[in-house]
């Protein structure tokens, strides 16, 4: 079974910004430690800034850079299927499948979509909550249909700089549903391909 992106693809997109998000953690610990030390009068107003700002910095880059290798890793084991996290592929000849998360509504739900000539699955992987590993599957997949759109601006991932992709939008009748994955315009053109019937010759 293929991989329809490689792992840079997620790689690239994982994690939050390392200067924004160190600055942003920055703050957020200079500024109460600044007021704590001039509460506590441990120094002149310089000495004080300099030591949170010293300190803020500091925090902010080790927090970062140890959520950004947490989320890579997270990432690197999700991608090759290591169990348990990820469960086995569901019973079916498939021939290809997915990395991406399925969005139900404001909660994106890690897994894989296992793409088959007679069924597609997506397969939630076990550091879903309980509530969000049922399997969702597609029976039809010749009916399907694939577009993409721009997520909703979100406050908390602009802050921390988290890259915004595209929605891959699937299409079946008269339901949808949204997909986030990296490079989504190229996934789109790929699925659409695999489910369109090959020209006859004449």
């Amino acid at each position: 079974m293929r991989d329809l992106q490689p792992l840079s693809a997620y790689e690239d997109a994982s994690g939050p910004s390392l200067l924004r998000s160190t600055l942003v953690l920055a703050v957020l610990w200079g500024i109460p430690m600044t007021m704590f030390m001039l509460r506590t009068e441990q120094g002149t107003f310089g000495f004080v800034l300099l030591i949170a700002a010293a300190g803020g910095l500091l925090f902010g880059s080790l927090v970062t850079m140890l959520a950004r290798f947490a989320t890579r890793q997270l990432t690197q084991l999700v991608y090759h299927g290591v169990w348990p996290i990820v469960p086995a592929a569901p019973p079916g000849e498939y021939d290809a499948r997915l990395m991406c998360r399925l969005s139900r509504g404001r909660l994106a739900v890690g897994g894989h979509l296992y793409i088959g000539g007679d069924a597609w699955v997506f397969v939630p992987h076990t550091r879903n909550g309980p509530l969000y590993r049922k399997p969702v599957r597609w029976d039809r997949p010749a009916g399907l249909s694939f577009t993409t759109q721009r997520p909703r601006w979100a406050w908390l991932g602009w802050l921390f700089g988290l890259r915004r992709d595209d929605q891959l939008v699937l299409t079946d009748g008269a339901t949808r549903a949204f997909f986030i994955v990296p490079n989504a315009a190229d996934v789109a053109a790929t699925l659409t391909a695999s489910v369109r019937p090959p020209e006859q010759t004449h």
